[in-house]
């Protein structure tokens, strides 16, 4: 399994780290640019820009920054100069980061309901807890100014309000409870309980820093808005009820195309 977080705290670039969740907030979006907006946002690519979706280690990108720009890290990278990553590579980048500088920090996989049209939108951050804090605060690093503008953001990205991004196993459990229906679930176009099961299972993942799981398949799986198998849902309910040792049964789930019911 590929180790996303794993960062030295004696590597050169890591020195003089701030321990503000808010600038390393400006760290990340001055050394990444996200996959989907990156044609629309920052103007004009250049001739031969690239979009990648691999998911890669945090030190890997941190190496590469550091390669292609010898400038500290809080120097802010040119747009098409930085790296392309999706939302799961700027809670991972924050998230190691802050870890560095010495705060509390995890990734959660969940749905966002301030991406666009579409209420809850499938999306990673990072949750922080500072010594000054009982509870964990979420934080979207992806959100950087053209972000705020496009979409309206007018809520502290350090302190994202709770009721605008749903980790995982509430929103499992808000669609086993009735209120909200699995079809408002999704990416895009691609909405239902098989993406609520993947993200739910992506999320307690998470919680145990793997990042990067095979259920990252989920574009392969064709139509997502298939009723899910009665033992599926029982596995769902535990998960999402904090019995984390039942995600040790994930690898013992049917094949993708045997999990309806």
């Amino acid at each position: 399994m590929l180790d996303v977080l794993t960062m030295p705290t004696d590597h050169h670039a890591l020195t003089d780290l701030p321990t503000g969740i808010g600038d390393l907030c400006a760290i990340v979006q001055g050394l990444l640019i996200h996959d989907a907006s990156a044609l629309s946002l920052y103007g004009q690519p250049p001739a031969g820009f690239q979009i990648d979706r691999t998911t890669k280690p945090v030190l890997e990108r941190i190496e590469a920054a550091t390669a292609r720009h010898r400038l500290p890290l809080s120097t802010p990278r040119p747009p098409f100069e930085r790296q392309v990553g999706t939302c799961r590579d700027y809670a991972a980048m924050l998230c190691a980061l802050a870890r560095v500088a010495g705060l509390r920090a995890r990734v959660r996989c969940g749905f966002a309901s301030y991406l666009g049209a579409k209420p809850y939108e499938d999306h990673w951050v990072t949750e922080h807890r500072g010594e000054d804090r009982s509870d964990w605060a979420v934080a979207d690093a992806q959100l950087d100014r053209e972000h705020r503008e496009e979409l309206g953001i007018r809520f502290a990205i350090t302190t994202v309000p709770r009721a605008r991004f749903m980790t995982a196993d509430e929103a499992w459990r808000r669609w086993r409870e009735g209120p909200v229906p699995a079809r408002r679930f999704g990416h895009g176009t691609h909405r239902g309980e098989r993406l609520l099961l993947v993200n739910l299972i992506r999320d307690a993942l998470a919680t145990s820093d793997i990042l990067v799981s095979p259920w990252d398949r989920w574009r392969e799986l064709g139509d997502l808005s298939e009723p899910l198998a009665p033992v599926v849902l029982d596995l769902g309910d535990r998960i999402a009820s904090g019995d984390l040792a039942a995600i040790d049964c994930v690898g013992r789930l049917p094949p993708f195309d045997r999990l309806h019911a």
